[in-house]
């Protein structure tokens, strides 16, 4: 069950809050000065839509040769996102199928915080979330993010936080 669970995250993203119209992700612009934050561990301290995984868990990035890897982890298992291409960041997750989807580094200061931008397209139509990242698991949402949230139409007030969700936090 915990693999399904996995696979969902990138494959169909719990209970998205807006269904979309247009089967499309959304534009939103990938910051550019993501170099750094392909280099170590990051904390899921909010998520927009609060699904528990993977809040609850952590992303551990790198870089091989110009393939991004973003691996997801909880307490019980592990999931590996491997993107490729432009900052638009085309990515693929292979465990039972394989999924498609985006990965957007949306705000960075490339070693305290993060906003990323998550979308997929396993059926017909995606699923998409907005998670904030921290390299602390119990973080407030740093103002950077909190502004460029404002700049894309939405409040942290409307995101989950980890420590609300998950057990041990």
């Amino acid at each position: 069950m915990k693999m399904i669970v996995l696979i969902t995250i990138f494959g169909i993203l719990m209970i998205r809050r807006v269904q979309c119209i247009q089967c499309d992700c959304e534009s939103v612009e990938a910051a550019g000065n993501d170099a750094g934050f392909f280099k170590g561990t990051w904390q899921v301290t909010h998520s927009k839509i609060g699904a528990v995984y993977p809040i609850c868990g952590k992303f551990e990035t790198s870089l091989k040769d110009s393939t991004k890897i973003i691996k997801i982890e909880d307490d019980d298992d592990s999931l590996e996102i491997k993107c490729t291409g432009s900052k638009e960041s085309d990515c693929e997750v292979t465990k039972i199928t394989k999924i498609t989807g985006l990965f957007r580094v949306v705000s960075t200061d490339n070693s305290n915080y993060a906003l990323v931008y998550i979308c997929t397209k396993p059926t017909s139509f995606p699923k998409d979330d907005y998670l904030v990242l921290n390299n602390q698991k119990d973080a407030e949402v740093p103002d950077a993010v909190q502004s460029k949230l404002k700049g894309l139409g939405m409040d942290s007030k409307d995101f989950s936080a980890k420590k609300d969700l998950c057990q041990g936090s």
